[in-house]
Order: C-alpha cells, then sequence, then structure tokens
C-alpha cells in the first residue's frame, strides 16, 4: 500500500483459539506503543476496512487480537495474511534518537565530520540494530543507525545529524 495517510503496523500470521482471534506481527521497533489501539484499518478487497478492535493482548512483537465481527475460526482464517494499518496521524510521536522507518525516508544525513553525504532512500530492519541506505558518490552505503551514531533528529528540516566513524 502506498497511501501516506496510512502506517503499516503488520501482518495477521495465523488465527487463535475458536472464537475468532487474530495473531498480528508488528513490524514497530517498540509494540507497546500501540497498547491502547481501539480499532485497526485492515486489508482488504478494495482498499482498507476499519475494525473495531474488543479485546488486544501483546507478547513481544505479537499482538492477539479479537475484532468485532469476527466470531469463528472460519471467519479469522480469512484474514491470515492481510496488512493491517492505522492512520499515520495516529501514531506516537518517537522522541529523542527514536524514529519510524518510514519517517526518516528522503532526509539528508548530515555527518558531523564530512557534512552532507546523502538522503536515505531506504531503511533495513536486522537482527543488531536498523541500516539506512543511501547513494553515496554513485554507490550504495549502508549506515547502522545506532543511537551512538545518532546526535540529532531534525524533523522539521529533514536532517538526520550524526557522527560516523
Amino acid at each position: 500500500m502506498t497511501d501516506d495517510s496510512l502506517f503499516e503496523l503488520g501482518t495477521v500470521t495465523r488465527s487463535h483459539g475458536i472464537k475468532g482471534e487474530l495473531v498480528i506481527y508488528i513490524t514497530s521497533e517498540d509494540p507497546k506503543h500501540f497498547r491502547n489501539l481501539k480499532s485497526l484499518l485492515m486489508e482488504s478487497e478494495g482498499g482498507t476496512r476499519e475494525m473495531k478492535i474488543t479485546a488486544l493482548r501483546f507478547k513481544d512483537n505479537l499482538a492477539t487480537v479479537k475484532l468485532e465481527g469476527i466470531n469463528d475460526r472460519n471467519t479469522s482464517d480469512l484474514y491470515i495474511k492481510k496488512k493491517v494499518y492505522l492512520p499515520a496521524e495516529q501514531l506516537p510521536e518517537p522522541g529523542g534518537k527514536d524514529f519510524y522507518f518510514h519517517e526518516v525516508i528522503g532526509f539528508n544525513i548530515h555527518d558531523k565530520t564530512l557534512g552532507d553525504i546523502g538522503t536515505i532512500t531506504d531503511v533495513f530492519e536486522m537482527p543488531q540494530h536498523p541500516v539506512l541506505s543511501i547513494i553515496y558518490k554513485e554507490k550504495e552505503a549502508l549506515i547502522p543507525a545506532t543511537p551512538d551514531f545518532i546526535l540529532k533528529i531534525d524533523r522539521k528540516n529533514k536532517i538526520l545529524k550524526m557522527d560516523l566513524p
């Protein structure tokens, strides 16, 4: 989905139990931000459909959710592998050196020593830390996005200030 007004929260991985619960893999680094959700947008034929949450519990990056109108295993199985979204305005504002991956695409990286080195074209989630992809001197460069290297995130001017090795 390419709609900038939506944030991809995750994907339904499986049904849980016989009463229609779904297990959603949350792609966010910190799922605790989403513990108070009241509804979500589910991928469906022709777009997305808002669905009310009646129960929600988390374990690591997995959310087990009960949605209004899904009351049995046969119905919940229809949603397996469907994407789950939130309106972008519902995202909690990250603070300090935290950021959403989709948020920093298009930001310029300003290194403490080299100055402007490129624009972020993609972000890859790796086991240790996210990696930023930029085009530097006509080649792709991958930059670890560890808190040690990030000095400041200037959201207003779309600049990620870093101190790279």
